[in-house]
């Protein structure tokens, strides 16, 4: 078929056809890159948001079924509860006529003021003014009757209430935490917890403690947890109820749907239609890892989900894609105005720059294109050669970020194999901070260690360079934990990680005369559980030297050596108690066969001397008349 178009005509259209087909390709690789790759990195941090929400929610019930543990154990509670069992009654009948009496009765009756206004009464107004949250507390004797109240409650007997049940637990007692909902008593949304409260000294259950704790006590972790534009944490309870960072909505309930979707979230996140739009989702259990709690709270149920809208987390994948298109689009125009003025003699380096994009199409980024002339030609090459060291720059750009983080990572891996074999604290420590100062390139590292008993940190180990003149010192040997200008104590006390990239402007900073260079400092809280090991200070002599990277790496390191340095210390106790046992067995061995007394004795107090490595050892044997101690 012939035609009627011009040699001219079409090779500009040949040409800018093949260029438009390879910068679509070029565009819908990129953004299948850029776009798998964001997704990918914003579901790690979907579900770091989900993991810390959940774990601070786990912290706070912790707290609220510790606090009101204390309060069980107080003994002027348990004194006057086991007063208040003598004088009440199990009759039911008896019961349910008061609570009749107390549902009709007005706050300033007799029977109301009773329970309102008595000793007992005024020790849980005290507890509630120090922890507000608590919006309401009372206590109940065995038989299940209100004996003390912050508060009318809406029944005066609560033995028929499953709450109060779980907590007896047919005398033996228990932990009960309530699904959140609105409570008529403390009128406002909350989550009831229950404990029994026993006999002072003694295990008998004698009645039962409640407190309502309102759910406005996990705002601040919801509203913490936001970031960007729609990103949000929602917390989830039973049913499908959960809240928002929007508390003022009250208790929502999702569809049936979303809930499903939620459930079958497997990995780090998923994409789901959540409220209405198409999401990346993360969720996390909300558990405790303490042992006294950890049945209650793990079967509630409870978890938190973080979400963020599809098409504002892989803005930048999109924003990099329209570069390219516009990019592309200005090399279309350049390359059809060429080509119509110049087609006869642009046909060799047109060809030569179609074949160079369409290797670049097809994933030789680091193709370029030989720059033969300073007209629009070479001008068109230039261009397209910055569009490719464009592509590798973001390319590799990310390489690095990746290789960087792997790295680290790497490095966290060696340090833990390592020092994981030594049992000896000192040796394990030392090698740690001198691993860590080398693998991170630090100017200097301490490890504190957490004594209870002093309250206040001690170094154990510092990371001085080889031949440093303060090499095997340690400079200021402890640091009160309520010292205020100190990142060390900071960090101990808050359990969160302190970062301070300029040291100098810092007035909460406590120099060291010993390291005069030190320009940017972190401090790592060691924590395993709730339990405070010690801290990890990390120090450079650049400034704003560490990122939110680099303290996460460090915070993934001083958590393995948290666990690490328990695991030594609870080695050390087993051995020093097994040791103790065998002098034991040691004495009744050698002194089996003894019949002589004062051999006998003799060889318990060399044996014991020995063993025990002691300066001296006296047994004074009580005489015959029983009124004086002889040696």
């Amino acid at each position: 078929m012939r035609t009627s178009f011009s040699i001219r005509t079409r090779l500009v259209a040949a040409f800018v056809g093949v260029a438009l087909i390879t910068t679509v390709v070029i565009a819908l690789v990129a953004n299948s890159v850029f776009t798998t790759q964001a997704t990918e990195l914003l579901g790690q941090d979907l579900k770091a948001i989900s993991d810390s929400t959940a774990k601070q929610t786990g912290v706070i019930l912790e707290q609220n079924v510790d606090r009101l543990s204390v309060l069980a154990l107080n003994r002027f509670i348990q004194d006057s509860v086991d007063t208040a069992n003598l004088e009440g009654t199990s009759n039911v009948s008896e019961l349910t006529a008061i609570d009749t009496e107390w549902a009709n009765a007005s706050p300033s009756s007799t029977l109301v003021d009773s329970v309102l206004n008595n000793e007992i009464a005024n020790e849980l107004n005290e507890f509630r003014s120090r922890y507000p949250s608590m919006v309401e507390l009372f206590i109940t004797d065995q038989y299940g009757a209100v004996i003390a109240s912050t508060d009318k409650t809406s029944d005066y007997y609560q033995a028929d209430e499953e709450w109060w049940q779980s907590a007896w637990n047919n005398g033996t007692g228990g932990i009960y935490i309530s699904q959140p909902g609105y409570d008529e008593s403390a009128q406002s949304f909350a989550v009831d917890i229950a404990l029994p409260i026993r006999g002072h000294t003694r295990t008998d259950v004698i009645g039962v403690i409640r407190t309502t704790v309102d759910v406005s006590e996990f705002s601040t972790i919801l509203t913490n947890a936001r970031f960007g534009e729609t990103g949000r944490a929602d917390m989830y309870f039973a049913e499908g109820q959960f809240l928002s960072d929007d508390l003022s909505k009250g208790l929502l309930t999702a569809p049936p749907e979303t809930v499903a979707a939620l459930n079958g979230i497997s990995g780090n996140f998923s994409e789901i239609n959540y409220e209405g739009s198409t999401s990346l989702v993360s969720r996390s259990q909300i558990t405790s890892k303490d042992t006294d709690f950890s049945e209650a709270i793990n079967n509630l149920g409870w978890y938190a989900v973080a979400h963020q809208d599809r098409t504002e987390a892989l803005t930048p994948a999109i924003q990099t894609t329209r570069l390219i298109a516009l990019v592309s689009l200005g090399l279309l125009l350049v390359v059809a105005l060429i080509s119509y003025v110049l087609s006869s003699t642009l046909t060799r380096p047109i060809l030569s720059l179609t074949s160079a994009a369409t290797r670049l199409a097809q994933g030789e980024i680091d193709t370029d294109v030989k720059v033969e002339s300073r007209d629009e030609i070479g001008v068109l090459a230039e261009t397209f050669n910055n569009m490719s060291a464009q592509l590798r720059n973001s390319i590799s750009t990310l390489e690095q970020r990746v290789a960087e983080r792997t790295k680290a990572l790497s490095n966290v891996a060696e340090i833990s194999t390592e020092t994981s074999s030594i049992q000896n604290l000192d040796e394990m420590l030392a090698n740690f901070v001198h691993l860590t100062q080398r693998k991170f390139g630090l100017y200097h590292a301490h490890v504190f260690l957490y004594d209870e008993t002093e309250e206040n940190l001690r170094i154990m180990a510092c990371g001085w360079k080889e031949g440093d003149e303060h090499e095997g010192t340690h400079g200021t040997t402890t640091i009160p934990i309520a010292q205020a200008q100190s990142l060390v104590a900071r960090a101990a006390r808050s359990r969160k990680p302190v970062t301070i990239n300029d040291v100098h402007n810092e007035p909460g900073w406590l120099p060291n005369p010993l390291l005069p260079d030190t320009k940017s400092e972190v401090a790592i809280p060691m924590v395993v559980g709730d339990r405070l090991i010690g801290v990890l200070d990390v120090q450079s002599d650049h400034l704003n030297a560490f990122t939110e990277a680099d303290v996460d790496i460090q915070l993934t390191l001083s958590s393995q050596i948290a666990v690490a340095i328990q695991n030594i210390l609870q080695f050390q106790n087993s051995q020093k108690i097994a040791n103790d046992l065998s002098v034991v067995a040691q004495v009744s061995i050698a002194t089996a066969t003894i019949t002589d007394i004062d051999k006998l004795l003799q060889e318990v107090v060399d044996i014991s001397k020995e063993s025990f490595r002691l300066y001296h050892a006296h047994i004074y044997m009580l005489n015959p008349e029983g009124d004086t101690l002889q040696l």
